[in-house]
């Protein structure tokens, strides 16, 4: 969270030395932190909702672009995967078929020497 950037869009022109160790210990939950920060944004007219809602409308362009990279992963994983699948089903069909020939062929019996024709199924 960007104290700073809060009070500048509200015209209140606060300016601190340590914005960042503020914002940072407020994101990790520290008490005294999340009061000083409570304190400073009543004194500027702001509730937490209305600055998370500027912060939001500011950043927005890098939420879409996030959320556009994550699209983009998402659909080559999918892509990924349907080939994967295409793959598979054709490996499994050619060992199906592998298995069928073996079983249809005549085979002779080693200790009578008969000739045996197809298995039945």
């Amino acid at each position: 969270m960007d104290v700073g950037v809060y009070f500048a869009l509200n015209g209140a022109g606060y300016a601190f030395d340590d914005q960042s160790t503020l914002s940072d210990k407020w994101a990790a939950g520290d008490d005294r932190a999340r009061k000083k920060v409570e304190a400073i944004l009543t004194k500027a007219g702001l509730t937490i909702d209305e600055a998370t809602a500027k912060t939001l409308e500011r950043k927005i362009d890098v939420f879409e672009r996030i959320d556009r990279i994550l699209a983009s992963a998402e659909a080559r994983r999918n892509n990924a995967l349907r080939e994967i699948d295409r793959h598979r089903e054709a490996a499994g069909a050619a060992v199906r078929r592998a298995i069928d020939e073996v079983e249809d062929v005549e085979f002779r019996d080693i200790e009578t020497g008969e000739v045996s024709g197809k298995r039945a199924s």
